[in-house]
C-alpha cells in the first residue's frame, strides 16, 4: 500500500472523527485507534483485491470488462461480507422531525461503524472513500438532495457507488435524479449538488453533521458555531445558510427567552431565515421540512424551562 495514499486516506477520517469529539455517542472515541482500524481495513481489502485479481484478468467480461469497477467491487464485498458492514436499518424508523434522528453521533460519523459495524449514509460513504483512497482509488463524496454518496472519477471511468444498499452495482446519475428525492431540472444545475466534493466541501459537511448532532441535544449555541463554520466552508450549499437561521433562533431563544409575544416559533425562524438573506417564499427545503416543526418543539421546551424568567422584551432587540 502506498504510504501516500495512505495518508490521504486516513487524513479524510481523521477530519471526519474530529467534528465527532465530545459529542454524545463519542465519549470513548479514541481517533488514533480508529485511524488504525481503517488501515487495516484497507490492507485487508488490498490483500482480497490482489487475490482476486486473477478472476478479474481471466474474464474480464464479467465486470464491464473494467479494473475500476472489480476493484470496487472487492472493497464493497470484503466490507459488507466479511467485515459485517450494514446499514443501520432504525435510522429509516426515525420520523424526520424527530429529536433522535441526529442525537447519537455514532449514526453520523466514522466511529459508529468501526465500533458498531452499522451506519447511514452520512458515515458509509466516507467508510467507503476513506478506504478506497488509502489504496490510490480516485473516489469522491457527493451530495444530492438529503443523501450522500461515492464516485469513482477518472480519466478512463466514471459511476457512482451506492453504499447504504447491499452489493455493489455500478450508477450513473440519473439514479439520484429519482432517489432518494425527485430532483428538479433547478436541483440539476445547483452547484452543491451532484459534484465531485473538494476538501473544503467535505469539512464542511462533517460541521454540519456536528450541528445537527448538537442541535438534536438542545446544545443551540454551540450548534450555531458549527453551522456557520460550515457555511463559511462552503458557501455555495444553501442549506448551510438555513441551519445557521434555526441554530441562530434557537440560541437566542435558549439565551435571552424573549419571545412570549411572538406567534409561533415558525415565525421566528421566518424572520431570522430573512435577515440571513433567504428567499421564504419558495418552496421548502428539506432542512425547512425538519426545522420548522423542531424548531416549535424547542421553542416549547425552552420557553417552559424559562417559565419563570422576565421575558419583556420587543423583537427590535433581537
Amino acid at each position: 500500500m502506498d504510504a501516500q495514499a495512505l495518508q490521504h486516506g486516513l487524513s479524510l477520517a481523521k477530519r471526519n472523527l474530529s467534528c465527532a469529539v465530545e459529542l454524545p455517542g463519542a465519549e470513548m472515541l479514541d481517533i488514533d485507534e480508529c485511524l488504525e482500524e481503517l488501515a487495516e481495513w484497507a490492507h485487508q481489502v488490498e490483500k482480497f483485491t490482489l487475490r482476486l485479481m486473477p478472476r478479474f484478468q481471466s474474464s474480464p467480461e464479467q465486470f464491464e470488462e473494467t479494473e475500476a469497477r472489480f476493484r470496487m467491487l472487492c472493497l464493497t464485498t470484503y466490507l459488507q461480507r466479511d467485515l459485517g458492514i450494514g446499514y443501520d436499518q432504525t435510522w429509516k424508523e426515525i420520523p424526520l422531525e424527530d429529536d433522535a434522528l441526529f442525537d447519537d453521533s455514532q449514526r453520523l460519523f466514522l466511529h459508529g461503524v468501526i465500533y458498531e459495524r452499522r451506519g447511514t449514509c452520512n458515515s458509509l460513504p466516507v467508510l467507503f472513500t476513506v478506504v478506497g483512497r488509502c489504496l490510490g482509488y480516485p473516489l469522491y463524496l457527493v451530495k444530492s438532495i438529503g443523501h450522500t454518496f461515492v464516485r469513482w472519477e477518472d480519466c478512463s471511468d466514471r459511476f457512482n457507488i451506492e453504499t447504504t444498499s447491499p452489493g455493489f452495482r455500478a450508477l450513473d446519475d440519473r439514479h439520484y435524479h429519482r432517489w432518494p428525492k425527485a430532483m428538479t431540472h433547478q436541483d440539476t444545475q445547483a452547484t452543491y449538488l451532484l459534484r465531485n466534493m473538494n476538501e473544503e466541501q467535505e469539512n464542511a459537511a462533517f460541521f454540519a453533521l456536528r450541528g445537527h448532532c448538537l442541535t438534536d441535544n438542545r446544545r443551540f449555541t454551540d450548534s450555531l458555531a458549527s453551522y456557520q463554520e460550515a457555511q463559511r466552508t462552503d458557501p455555495d450549499d444553501p442549506n448551510y445558510r438555513g441551519h445557521s437561521a434555526v441554530a441562530t433562533l434557537m440560541a437566542s431563544i435558549e439565551s435571552r427567552a424573549m419571545f412570549h409575544e411572538i406567534d409561533g416559533a415558525g415565525n421566528l425562524l421566518n424572520v431570522v431565515y430573512r435577515r440571513q438573506g433567504g428567499n421564504t417564499k419558495r418552496p421548502a427545503a428539506w432542512w425547512e421540512k425538519r426545522s420548522f416543526p423542531q424548531a416549535r418543539k424547542q421553542y416549547e421546551f425552552i420557553m417552559k424551562s424559562w417559565a419563570d424568567r422576565d421575558t419583556d422584551a420587543a423583537l427590535e432587540d433581537f
